[in-house]
């Protein structure tokens, strides 16, 4: 404002001399005070008065500072009558007034005069308005500009600043004798630095686990903070892959960010119990590729943080990206290196023994062609004196070399004539292939065979016959070798060696089941009497107090109940004793150890009822649906009930561990007819999985199972069937896959 009075003034200087009584006026108002702040009159400028805003005086200049514009007769400040012209300048808050005496107007000899003046200090008011209306936005754009030129100014200062860092940081971090250690710290000085942050910490992402490895974390804080920690602090990654945290805020996003209000923030879980408080917090992820390699974190400077902050630390986090990218890729070279000098030397080694071997192969070569030649001349001999039959043919099945034993085997007195014919034409005097060979198809497949056939020549006899391709120097598998050989004695001492052995594990078996079953078996069957006379004198103690307490329970079953099925449980342990002797009985029959069959009129439904007993577990167990169909009444028949029962028992496993299925289904029937040789039936169907005629005719034989090792011996089925025999009955079985 000050300015814009002084240009007002100098403006009107050339305007002294306009009258006598003519004068130029600028006044503001101050609360309900107008005050002149200069005049313009016979050269005084210096001029200072107040007046009451509401007094009678200075008309013109009250309509001025009310914001009207034109003119006005009325008093001045003197008290003098005027006829003046007044306009605002709002934008100063000020008022213009141009006046003259009205006396000085009426005097007929300055009428030119008073109008010449009067357009004059029109002229004036005029161009002093139009001034501050053209200069005012000038000097706002000016002040605009000078603020625009102080902030350009100091970005280039601080562009500079940051520049200058990062040149000091460049040498550091491409020196090939600094570690990441170090160059963390100079990053973090200089980070620091231009930022004006109390503390900080550059990190490191570890690459196989992904955690945030800080390396001046321990050193930024051992002085102020009382967490403990190690010299290498590690921040690891949550198991779904993401960081906690306001640091880990960062990490996730990949994006730089700073907050000045950290506890505000939505990522904000805390700081562990003495840690320093944090103020301010900056924070940028070092990035290659877009990949994450580590992080720079800033805390606590004495002002809030800005853009430009976090710009300067960006840039140093470029530098400090490509410095890890250094020292990876040294790291990386360096395992090569290593890598290549092992193999290297070890591949030296290897060719250095492989020298040395040739040298020796080479020597040895020569020992071997020597031999060779002796060998050609020992080769015919060797084949001819193999007894077996042995003949080399080619891809054709063209016969191309016989031994003695397959001359004499086929027959033959001259076939040297016949040589590089068809076998069945030359070896059987056929013209079409023996019906069945599998010699082609063996041949075919190029590979060492054998298969087993009746014999060529006698069929009586079994042969196994062996192909083995020969390789030669014109191609792979051009020739095949057949050799013959009778394997019919073979066979028959397998099988009696077979039975022998059978026999001898049988009776190592049976004397094992005698020595470990039959001694505790003993002691069951023993203290079974006793423990019952141990329950009866202690039955009366019991029913006394059950007259006493009616609803009495034991086990949750009612005393009554419980009572019964005591001696129900006694008599069925007891029973299964006395099945336990009975088997050892029949593996002793097996093993030729057969004691008598015991036999006695028996009633058939209890001897099922007792089998069913104890075969309830694993039949409710193993099979969906069990089927019983046994008439009411059937007749007493003469046999063995325990081995009735066993028969029955072996029967009905064997049906269960059969019909391991969703919808197994097993059933139990009996049928009595009058005629003697089908008087009785029991019959035992199962819908289990089947057996092929091959299997059925083996059902029978000991030690034959089609369970794994760990679920059958083999044995059941035999001991069965020795059984049945041995009570005059007979075993049939039906199947089908």
């Amino acid at each position: 404002r000050a300015a814009t009075l002084s240009q007002i003034i100098e403006a009107h200087r050339n305007f002294e001399h306009a009258g006598r009584t003519a004068e130029f006026t600028i006044g503001q108002r101050q609360g309900d005070s107008i005050n002149f702040l200069f005049r313009h009159r016979h050269g005084d400028r210096q001029f200072s008065r107040s007046f009451n805003f509401d007094s009678r005086l200075a008309e013109p200049m009250r309509q001025a500072l009310l914001g009207r514009s034109g003119t006005i007769l009325g008093f001045d400040y003197r008290g003098e009558k005027v006829i003046a012209a007044h306009e605002p300048v709002s934008e100063l808050d000020l008022g213009i007034v141009a006046k003259i005496d009205l006396s000085e107007i009426r005097a007929p000899f300055i009428k030119s005069g008073l109008l010449a003046t009067f357009l004059t200090l029109l002229a004036v008011i005029i161009g002093a308005s139009l001034f501050v209306r053209i200069t005012n936005p000038m000097v706002k754009t000016l002040e605009e500009q000078n603020h625009e030129l102080t902030i350009a100014n100091e970005k280039l200062k601080q562009e500079l600043k940051v520049n200058t860092a990062l040149s000091d940081l460049y040498r550091p971090l491409i020196a090939p004798s600094a570690k990441i250690g170090d160059i963390a710290q100079t990053v973090l000085d200089r980070a620091k630095s231009l930022t004006h942050s109390e503390h900080g910490y550059v990190s490191t992402i570890e690459p196989v686990s992904g955690d945030n490895a800080g390396h001046t974390l321990s050193q930024m804080l051992k002085d102020q903070c009382n967490v403990n920690m190690e010299e290498k602090v590690v921040f690891p990654r949550e198991k779904d892959g993401s960081y906690r945290g306001l640091w880990g805020y960062c990490l996730n996003s990949l994006e730089p960010f700073f907050t000045n209000s950290p506890e505000e923030h939505p990522a904000r879980v805390g700081v562990p119990h003495g840690h320093l408080p944090v103020k301010r917090l900056l924070t940028v992820p070092v990035l290659l590729s877009q990949k994450l390699v580590g992080q720079i974190a800033l805390a606590n400077k004495n002002e809030d943080y800005t853009q430009h902050d976090l710009e300067a630390t960006k840039r140093v986090a470029e530098f400090y990206a490509l410095a890890i990218q250094r020292i990876r890729t040294e790291d990386a070279f360096q395992d090569l290196r290593d890598e290549l000098e092992i193999r290297v030397e070890k591949r030296t080694k290897e060719l250095m023994i492989a020298n040395t071997k040739l040298k020796e192969e080479v020597k040895g070569h020569k020992l071997t062609s020597k031999k060779l030649e002796q060998s050609k001349s020992m080769l015919q001999s060797v084949v001819d004196s193999i007894s077996d039959p042995l003949i080399l043919m080619d891809s054709n099945m063209a016969v191309k070399m016989l031994n003695s034993a397959a001359v004499d085997y086929y027959g033959l007195s001259e076939y040297q004539d016949n040589l590089n014919t068809k076998c069945h034409r030359m070896l059987k005097e056929s013209m079409a292939p023996c019906k069945g060979c599998e010699v082609p198809e063996a041949i075919s497949m190029g590979k060492n065979m054998v298969f087993e056939r009746s014999g060529f020549m006698e069929n009586d006899r079994l042969e196994n016959v062996f192909i083995y391709p020969v390789k030669t120097g014109a191609g792979e598998g051009e020739n095949v070798l057949l050799r013959i050989s009778d394997i019919t004695e073979q066979r028959l001492f397998e099988k009696q060696l077979v039975q022998n052995e059978k026999m001898a594990s049988l009776g190592v078996l049976v004397s094992s089941i005698a020595h470990e079953i039959n001694n505790p078996n003993n002691f069951i069957s023993f203290n079974i009497p006793i423990l019952k006379d141990y329950i009866t004198e202690m039955l009366p103690i019991s029913d006394a107090y059950y007259k006493e307490h009616p609803d009495y329970e034991i086990c949750n079953m009612s005393y009554p109940y419980f009572r019964e099925d005591l001696f129900t449980l006694l008599d069925n342990v007891e029973h299964g004793s006395d099945r336990i002797n009975t088997f050892v009985s029949n593996l002793k029959d097996f093993s030729q150890l057969k004691d008598k069959i015991k036999e006695e009129w028996i009633n058939l439904s209890l001897v099922i009822e007792k089998a069913v007993a104890i075969c309830r577990a694993q039949l409710m167990e193993r099979v969906k649906t069990f089927i019983t169909n046994i008439p009411e009444s059937l007749p007493q028949i003469w046999s063995d009930p325990s081995a009735l029962e066993q028969i029955l028992v072996n029967l009905l496993m064997n049906a269960a561990q059969a019909s391991e299925k969703n919808d197994s289904k097993i059933k139990l029937s009996v049928e009595v007819h009058s005629n003697w040789a089908n008087h009785t039936i029991l019959e035992v169907k199962d819908n289990g999985c089947g057996m092929d005629e091959k299997t059925i005719q083996k059902v029978f034989d000991p030690f034959f199972t089609t369970k794994s090792r760990t679920k059958g011996t083999g044995l059941g089925l035999y001991v069965t069937h020795n059984l049945v025999e041995s009570l005059r009955g007979r075993m049939e079985v039906e199947s089908e896959l």
